[in-house]
């Protein structure tokens, strides 16, 4: 597998740059999950409903989902293992219901070692049972839950089971670009389907009420919530991906968890992820002919584009609203408002405790439980924030 940024993958995700941001948070935050899951569970259970190969151009299928997931996990493992742990044993389910892309991913299945793995080529809805009883058969299993459909029509009740395992932590994907087009549509049949991804009734009247500017923050909010209230999960995270060529978002990727540890672990691998995203836009710009010619800073890093500047601020003002309103008038655990600012996209752990931090030094607000000479907040230390 070759770095992260070299020209072999600069080839492999050109024209696919959205998809290469998804690829490289699963390898910064795969890495992190399974070095701490190891340490207790037995076992780590990887599950891919959509597993493709779609649009690979890596020889070995290197720039997919579930090639980068092995590698990541087996990679953990050997960090384990240079620590003096016994490593988790590796188990995965994919699903793939096109037969020529399963005939691919069975290939790599036979060349893989180091991993347990069933597939099934067949449709996602048909493999829910399977799916659960595979998980099941290693009471002493953690798994990660990877639901990445092409499209919007992923309907909650179907998905609910996989969601509800616990232990367990999954990623979805929420289509907003083909939602943001069609959550408006009239005809029956398109509505009858937004109800079913959402698990409830009458999703297009929700959001006819919406200005057009916050829309995309209310479906993903709102799809956040549904997911996380089907699933039980005590945190929820979304990431925002953009175009490669275009300043509008393509997706988002909603995060799910039962642990603080895990959403500050997913959004550490979120802000390097977002890194990636500005420079393979940038070199897609470049390549497209749209960017001008600067051959003395040629060699120079990319700065983030004025799109993704301004979206960042955005992020930071709902931040400190987000904040203000909690701090109104009441005293708040500090792990609360960060689970509530850790929802937002663009919005990374250091923010909060900055902000917050700063309020205290204005008089805004006291901080308290905070040990002698600590510089940054965190959650699980019994923190307080409230009013003067």
């Amino acid at each position: 597998m070759s770095d992260a940024g070299s020209p072999e993958e600069d080839e492999w995700y050109f024209g696919r740059e959205q998809t290469r941001v998804k690829h490289e948070l699963l390898r910064h935050y795969l890495v992190a999950f399974a070095a701490i899951i190891g340490q207790k569970w037995k076992s780590i259970t990887f599950v891919d409903t959509f597993s493709g190969p779609w649009q690979s151009r890596s020889k070995d299928l290197n720039d997919t989902s579930f090639a980068i997931a092995a590698q990541q996990l087996k990679a953990a493992c050997s960090q384990l293992i240079s620590m003096g742990r016994t490593p988790p044993q590796l188990r995965a389910f994919f699903v793939e219901k096109d037969q020529a892309a399963y005939e691919l991913l069975q290939q790599w299945i036979d060349r893989t070692d180091g991993i347990e793995i069933t597939s099934r080529n067949a449709d996602y809805a048909d493999c829910i049972d399977d799916i659960c009883d595979y998980i099941s058969k290693d009471s002493d299993t953690f798994p990660f839950i990877l639901i990445d459909p092409k499209g919007w029509k992923l309907p909650l009740k179907t998905i609910t089971p996989l969601l509800q395992h616990d232990p367990g932590e999954a990623v979805v994907m929420l289509m907003t670009e083909h939602v943001r087009r069609f959550i408006g549509d009239q005809r029956d049949y398109v509505r009858a389907t937004f109800d079913e991804t959402f698990g409830i009734d009458d999703v297009h009247q929700w959001f006819s009420g919406i200005e057009k500017k916050d829309r995309d923050m209310a479906i993903v909010e709102r799809y956040m919530s549904r997911l996380q209230q089907a699933g039980g999960f005590a945190y929820a995270s979304a990431v925002q991906v953009l175009h490669g060529l275009k300043n509008r978002t393509h997706f988002h990727l909603i995060y799910l968890t039962r642990h603080h540890r895990g959403v500050a672990k997913f959004k550490d691998a979120e802000r390097k992820a977002m890194e990636t995203m500005e420079s393979a836009r940038a070199e897609a710009e470049k390549r497209s002919g749209k960017a001008a010619e600067m051959p003395l800073f040629a060699d120079l890093p990319t700065p983030p584009s004025q799109h993704y500047d301004q979206l960042r601020r955005e992020a930071l003002t709902r931040m400190r609203r987000t904040i203000d309103a909690s701090l109104e008038n009441q005293s708040v655990g500090y792990d609360d408002l960060w689970a509530r600012c850790m929802r937002l996209p663009l919005v990374w752990n250091r923010d909060v405790s900055d902000y917050l931090l700063e309020g205290r030094t204005q008089s805004r607000w006291q901080v308290n439980g905070m040990k002698p000479k600590q510089r940054v907040l965190k959650p699980g230390e019994g923190i307080r924030i409230g009013r003067e």
